[in-house]
């Protein structure tokens, strides 16, 4: 995990600019379930391999690459297979995306997905492991990693205040909907930002190991990875 997010922290302070819960097969045991969390991404495309970091919840998977991408995808499961859609934010510009065919173990992802306009890629996840985190245990100021300056408030029942280096404002609340795990999920507006204001949802995860919160905001214009610590 330390070498993936190294990795990624040359594109934090890129903005990925641009842009259903079907898993009824999903029950005590399955592999899915216990895969939710972390995830070490390797993903391959015309012949370029990439250092990608994810989290997947119950329904959705987000994605940021070394190079500043960011995927968000609704996903399903029946059995071992996977199936799932999205959208790739790199650069100011919006592609779907759509997962051709998957499979599921206890601690592996792996995936053949196709990108309209970018054509089609593999995709290998490794889960990585992370200890459980009470969201009352994340409450106090965190600052983003990026830039040093941007700085958010979570309160012990996850409410999120806080302001970025250009003065746009934040208001929002996650909370932690899956029962001792490191993922959180909800929803902020962003003010005072111009064309960037609005709503948008939240995916979370605490990183232990790096004492750090992995943070996907997004919307269907514009997504964007944060690091805080």
């Amino acid at each position: 995990m330390k070498q993936y997010i190294c990795v990624l922290c040359t594109a934090l302070a890129l903005t990925a600019c641009g842009g259903s819960d079907d898993n009824d097969g999903i029950g005590g045991g399955d592999p899915i379930e216990r895969a939710f969390g972390a995830f070490d991404i390797q993903t391959t495309m015309g012949g370029y391999s990439v250092l990608s970091f994810g989290i997947l919840t119950q329904d959705r998977m987000a994605v940021v690459s070394e190079y500043g991408e960011i995927a968000i995808y609704h996903y399903s499961v029946r059995g071992t297979a996977l199936s799932g859609y999205g959208k790739h934010y790199y650069l100011g510009d919006r592609y779907s995306g759509k997962i051709d065919s998957g499979t599921v173990s206890y601690d592996t992802i792996d995936a053949n997905f196709s990108v309209t306009g970018m054509g089609k890629g593999t995709l290998r996840a490794e889960h990585h492991p992370q200890p459980a985190k009470q969201l009352k245990n994340l409450a106090g100021t965190w600052v983003d990693t990026a830039d040093g300056i941007s700085s958010y408030v979570i309160s012990e029942d996850g409410e999120v205040t806080g302001s970025d280096v250009y003065g746009c404002q934040v208001l929002g609340s996650v909370e932690q909907r899956m029962a001792n795990s490191m993922v959180y999920e909800g929803h902020i507006t962003v003010f005072n930002c111009g064309e960037y204001n609005g709503e948008r949802d939240v995916i979370m995860a605490w990183l232990d190991d790096i004492q750090a919160a992995a943070v996907f905001s997004f919307n269907d214009e514009l997504a964007m990875f944060n690091l805080l610590q």
